[in-house]
């Protein structure tokens, strides 16, 4: 007959009721984990202090509790975000990526598999392999209305808004000035600032963006072997190598002269704003296609393909204020006319003003940020034919503008 061994038996004994104190210290409340292993290594020490004759041997292993949690796209994983994790011996912990690497902490953006790996003080391995699937942000929108991108949306079973909601939605698009002038600025400012600009154009002084210093040369790559009256020419670009025209007024409003630099034929442009206490300029806004441009100060509108379009007022630090799209979905459609708006999106008011009513209709686009309405044609029309109006004057409007070095400086 087996020896009925007393010591052995309290060890383990002793275990089992460390074991439940740890998820007693859950249930009560000690969520923090660095919090339990505290209390739990004492319990611990105490055991092994109390019971003699060299640590009790544990073969039991860690116990990996999943937290219910959500994340999002961008989110940062770490263990403590995804589990709490219990044994009766301190435990190193190992976060694996999906490639069975071991990571600090993980960046969220598409879904994945992630293992947590528990080892504790005897050796006994837990693994817990957790699959993570971003959460969509906008949970004011309804679940079966989230989705990643426009690819995604279900086009034949979308549903047009009710005439309430489109009633809101035209309200909100009548608050909207389309258009601005293009202020030229004040007359005291422009021969200063254009000297200042023609010595940015020629390399003598500097551009600062995001607290680094560079010189237009190098922050255009521009080729040395060509003269700024070269590159800025205004010239289409058609022999291969960098043209840029330029544009002089007051972009942001402010009563003082701003450059844009715009590279030909029609492709990205940065606007320059001139900082007299520093001398050197920064980089007030861009926009980088040439189907976007300013619709006069402070305005900016664009389109990608005759597909996209998009409008925004910006502030006097070049940070958008409000901002508006619509979409012909033609393109995500099979080649079939589809329509769609946003609300006008303020930075400084909450979307939480918008009726529940209104956003229960809308379907949310993860990859823009955008809630999109589904209109009709007529409707569509309805609300942007001003944009558009607008936008074909003030590209013209811009084409008279447009100069070349020698023309805005002289020879």
């Amino acid at each position: 007959m087996e020896k009925f061994d007393m010591k052995q038996n309290k060890i383990r004994y002793l275990l089992i009721l460390l074991m439940c104190t740890n998820i007693l210290l859950l249930q009560m409340g000690c969520q923090n984990r660095k919090e339990i292993e505290n209390v739990s290594n004492e319990l611990y020490m105490d055991l092994a202090v109390n019971v003699g004759n060299g640590l009790p041997i544990d073969t039991l292993p860690p116990l990996i509790i999943p937290k219910d949690v959500q994340f999002y796209r961008g989110d940062t994983i770490t263990i403590e975000s995804l589990v709490e994790i219990i044994d009766v011996s301190p435990v190193t912990t190992y976060l694996l990526d999906e490639n069975g690497k071991e990571q600090e902490r993980i960046y969220f953006e598409e879904e994945q598999t992630v293992t947590i790996k528990a080892v504790d003080t005897f050796g006994n391995v837990s693994c817990l392999e957790i699959f993570l699937q971003p959460t969509l942000k906008r949970k004011d929108i309804p679940l079966e209305r989230n989705f990643a991108s426009f690819h995604q949306f279900p086009f034949e079973n979308m549903e047009y808004v009710s005439g309430d909601t489109y009633a809101y939605i035209k309200n909100s698009y009548k608050k909207i000035q389309w258009v601005n002038e293009f202020y030229p600025g004040e007359a005291e400012f422009e021969e200063e600032y254009k000297l200042k600009y023609k010595q940015l154009l020629d390399g003598e002084i500097s551009i600062i963006y995001h607290e680094k210093t560079y010189f237009i040369d190098e922050y255009l790559s521009l080729d040395k072997d060509y003269s700024p009256e070269e590159i800025f020419d205004g010239d289409r670009g058609l022999d291969g190598r960098k043209h840029y025209c330029l544009y002089f007024f007051d972009a942001d409003a402010d009563g003082k002269q701003e450059l844009i630099v715009q590279e030909m034929p029609g492709r990205q442009a940065l606007i320059f704003k001139y900082i007299p206490e520093s001398d050197a300029a920064i980089i007030w806004e861009g926009y980088w296609s040439g189907h976007e441009h300013p619709m006069g100060s402070r305005i900016i509108g664009g389109y990608w393909e005759s597909q996209e379009f998009w409008w925004r007022l910006l502030d006097e630090n070049g940070k958008t204020e409000i901002a508006i799209q619509f979409f012909d979905g033609f393109f995500y459609n099979h080649g079939e006319d589809f329509y769609m708006v946003s609300i006008p999106v303020y930075a400084d008011i909450d979307e939480t003003t918008i009726p529940d009513s209104v956003k229960r209709e809308g379907y949310y686009n993860e990859m823009y940020d955008c809630v999109c309405y589904h209109v009709t044609e007529q409707q569509y029309q309805e609300l942007t034919d001003v944009f558009f109006e607008e936008y074909r004057i003030t590209s013209d409007k811009l084409e008279e503008m447009s100069c070349s070095y020698e023309e805005l400086f002289g020879e």
